[in-house]
């Protein structure tokens, strides 16, 4: 390999160096100097599990040396987990006697973290958890093994190197990536520091991630706006797209067929093919059984996967401002949306009173069937929603170019929030009157953003841990900006 780009190693462990070494890695050394006893503490008091706890340590590592060091940063850390328990490196030979000892027969993992920064930020992360099983030992045979591996065993969570002859007789299996567990899961790392160009442009030949939204019309959707961000923040070679798949069933199945063939990681479902996108699945999340309807798709080895994030995206904005008392709801809409947000509302409240008014009186009349909601006529939409604390527009009426909705806010209570999932434009009309009444209310901007979490972090992600979609203030400004360019 060339060396075409700094590359930091922020470890002292001589075997990650030997590692990176042997596989013609160019690379300089610097300590981090991180106080891990401080990071395990924190992790321990928010109740962190041991592969945050690892991660964390990871990424501490890599950025304390990232921060004032150009170029790419490798951290990494190792957690040695039996029984439930974490175990640090042996303070003296007693100590690794007794873990040997009570290893011995039993199978313990090694859970390796790892991060890469380039230019000050973690670009990629990587968690491996390989199992070991140390065969059933005699005491003689644990005292000759600390006796022939000397005090270097003490720089070993498990108080063993296996990759030295004694250490490798100790062991009755193995099951996972070696390099993980001498410290540093080699071949994922460089995989990732080629396709973030550490050994020059000609080396990047990854595949590009592809993940996108279908639906019908699909022209208005401002997924690919936040997902394409996410995609560019997390420096990930992927792209995410819209598709427009006409309105029937056939067409939304012949298009999910061609994502899936062009090597697609999953797609997001939206109006009219929610329904469409659970019968399509091969296998599903109890949610999108439960709902009756799926908004993602996910394209796996063994078939696909459907599941529903509507759910928790719709309710996520609505906390601390749905009334603290029981919830009784109008829902304007039959559709998939509408079953996710019943699932939602009952979330907030089991015993929530749910009415639903929709233009086909029949699919209203469905959900009473499989939800146990009520049903009013679409014409006396308003006079249902008299006594309701919470108003939901889960149709495309008054979205950009389609029809108007027609409702007269004027008969819900003061104290009644008003929600539309209409993102486009940002304020519908029925936001508007909502605001002039005083009423509180809910963009369907807010419900797009927390609903697309899921997608990302399953589509976009390393394939042992996960990246994160930042929902911050640069997220929101810049899906504000590209909305007011429409």
């Amino acid at each position: 390999m060339t060396d075409t780009a700094s590359i930091i190693l922020a470890s002292g462990s001589t075997i990650r160096a030997e590692i990176l070494r042997s596989h013609g890695v160019n690379f300089s050394i610097i300590k981090p100097g991180v106080d891990e006893d401080t990071v395990k503490k924190e992790c321990a008091e928010q109740n962190l599990d041991l592969e945050t706890m690892a991660m964390r340590l990871a990424e501490e590592k890599c950025m304390a040396v990232a921060r004032d060091n150009p170029g790419f940063v490798i951290g990494s850390d190792q957690i040695l987990e039996f029984e439930n328990r974490a175990y640090d490196k042996p303070n003296d030979m007693g100590e690794a006697r007794a873990r040997i000892t009570e290893l011995a027969g039993k199978p313990h993992s090694l859970i390796n973290a790892t991060a890469l920064a380039l230019d000050g930020t973690i670009v990629w992360r990587n968690l491996a958890r390989p199992v070991l099983k140390i065969r059933p030992l005699e005491d003689a045979e644990v005292d000759a093994y600390i006796d022939a591996a000397g005090p270097a065993i003490l720089s070993s969570v498990g108080a063993y190197q296996i990759e030295t002859a004694p250490g490798a007789q100790l062991f009755e299996s193995i099951a996972g990536d070696r390099y993980a567990v001498l410290g540093l899961a080699l071949y994922p790392l460089l995989k990732a520091m080629r396709i973030n160009g550490a050994f020059g442009e000609e080396m990047k030949s990854a595949k590009p991630v592809l993940a996108g939204v279908l639906g019908h019309p699909i022209g208005h959707s401002l997924s690919p706006v936040l997902h394409n961000y996410w995609v560019k923040s997390a420096h990930i070679n992927g792209h995410y797209v819209a598709i427009d798949a006409g309105p029937d069933e056939a067409s939304f199945a012949k298009a999910a067929n061609a994502a899936r063939a062009l090597g697609f990681a999953g797609l997001n479902v939206t109006i009219p093919h929610k329904e469409h996108a659970l019968e399509y699945a091969d296998s599903a999340s109890d949610r999108a059984r439960e709902i009756g309807a799926a908004n993602m798709l996910s394209f796996r080895d063994d078939g696909v996967f459907a599941d529903n994030s509507d759910s928790a995206g719709f309710a996520t904005p609505l906390y601390g401002k749905i009334p603290d008392e029981k919830v009784k709801a109008l829902l304007l809409g039959a559709g998939g949306a509408a079953r996710a947000i019943i699932h939602a509302i009952r979330s907030f409240d089991k015993g929530a009173e749910i009415t639903v008014a929709n233009r086909t009186i029949e699919k209203a009349e469905k959900l009473a069937s499989e939800f146990g909601v009520e049903v009013a006529d679409w014409d006396e939409r308003d006079a249902a929603s008299i006594d309701k604390n919470l108003l939901v527009n889960t149709t495309n009426l008054g979205m950009k170019g389609a029809p108007a909705l027609d409702f007269d806010v004027s008969n819900l209570p003061a104290k009644a929030v008003v929600y539309d999932i209409v993102y486009t434009p940002l304020e519908t009309p029925l936001l508007r009157d909502a605001a002039a009444r005083g009423l509180a209310s809910v963009s369907g901007i807010e419900m797009l953003v927390w609903q697309a979490v899921p997608g990302f972090e399953a589509w976009f992600r390393n394939p042992a841990h996960p990246v994160t979609a930042q929902v911050d203030e640069a997220m929101w400004a810049n899906l504000l900006t590209e909305m007011e360019g429409r």
